[in-house]
């Protein structure tokens, strides 16, 4: 069994929920939701819910959407990890 063997799949068209969290100072809900908008353009801020750290230094956003494929999430991906402000995204 291979690796393409062991990977969780997913049917799509498929909700998702994309966890992304950054260091508050650094990342605002409107900029995290145009960037998410570059890769889901139906996504609004209705879509999006935010959790500030116990001590305000980082900001977590939980951002669900209408997945329409693997190759539309790892460019998402991608591209949030890029960024500096941001610390992970799951």
């Amino acid at each position: 069994m291979d690796d393409k063997d062991n990977k969780a799949r997913i049917t799509f068209p498929s909700r998702y929920v994309l966890k992304v969290t950054a260091i508050a100072t650094l990342l605002t809900l409107k900029e995290l939701l145009a960037m998410v908008k570059h890769h889901v353009p139906e996504v609004s801020e209705t879509n999006i819910t935010v959790k500030n750290s116990s001590q305000g230094k980082y900001v977590s956003f939980s951002v669900s959407f209408m997945a329409e494929s693997q190759e539309q999430l790892d460019a998402l991906y991608r591209d949030l990890t890029a960024r500096k402000e941001i610390v992970f995204v799951l």
